[in-house]
């Protein structure tokens, strides 16, 4: 049980989304964003607390940001309408599985919040990118030495 195990099951279920697959959401890889996707997610490691919440068991709250881009094309109502939508979409998906669909040690995954969007460039292309946190609570049994 790891941030790494919560992240994996988190880009599974993005890719549940339409839209969304290998070849447009990556765990820390840019890259993509120069490959002509028509939307995109990045998922990056946040911020993270750890307590024992009892005797045997430790209690982390990891913070998965997921970064996401949509290419800023036409004009600002259209990227502005697109931008909403991918974002809905990711959060009502996420919102179907507090689990992470029964990840290990996982007890509650939920988007918490997230920045205003912002211009975001790379090479010649624009997108407007939004981070979304999701807040992952992950409990697991420790045994003491």
């Amino acid at each position: 049980m790891s941030y790494s195990t919560c992240e994996n099951a988190l880009e599974t279920i993005i890719k549940q989304v339409t839209g969304y697959s290998i070849a447009n959401v990556t765990k820390g890889d840019y890259r993509i964003l120069g490959h002509g996707v028509s939307k995109a997610v990045v998922l990056v490691p946040g911020a993270f607390t750890r307590n024992a919440a009892a005797e045997s068991w430790l209690r982390t709250a990891w913070i998965a940001n997921i970064e996401l881009y949509v290419p800023f094309t036409g004009d600002i109502s259209t990227i502005a309408s697109s931008i909403r939508t991918e974002r809905q979409a990711i959060i009502d998906e996420v919102d179907k599985y507090p689990t992470l669909n029964s990840a290990t040690g996982v007890v509650l995954a939920r988007i918490t919040g997230g920045g205003e969007p912002e211009m975001w460039v790379i090479g010649n292309k624009n997108f407007w990118k939004q981070i979304l946190n999701c807040s992952i609570e992950e409990r697991v049994v420790v045994s003491y030495a």
